[in-house]
């Protein structure tokens, strides 16, 4: 059964609430779904445990079409893929050439007192 608008907007202001500062356990766990059926709809799916459900409510509410409840707070979210940066988007480059090494001459110093 399709959700209207409003349901989707209440049921995200239920789990924003309930999920916001949400660590979850040591079996805490967040997926995302990039499918290729759903990239060429137009969506990728997000779900998670945890205070990242109401992270994505709050980065982008107004491109989520569906929202469903697995239990034991575990919610899942269909998001248009216009609010989609892409998976590679969610690692730091490395350009590790490019930086200098950090040399952190205070450890140094804190080494030497507890050897002495």
């Amino acid at each position: 059964m399709k959700m209207t608008q409003e349901e989707v907007k209440k049921k995200l202001e239920r789990i924003g609430r309930s999920h916001k500062g949400l660590g979850g356990g040591p079996d805490s766990e967040s997926y995302l779904h990039d499918a290729k059926v759903d990239k060429e709809d137009g969506f990728v799916w997000i779900s998670t445990d945890n205070n990242l459900a109401a992270k994505i409510i709050k980065r982008c509410s107004k491109d989520i079409v569906e929202v469903l409840e697995r239990g034991e707070g575990f919610v899942e979210f269909k998001i248009r893929r216009s609010s989609f940066r892409g998976i590679e988007y969610a690692f730091k480059t490395s350009n590790n050439e490019k930086k200098k090494k950090v040399n952190p001459t205070w450890l140094w110093e804190k080494k030497k007192q507890k050897s002495s």
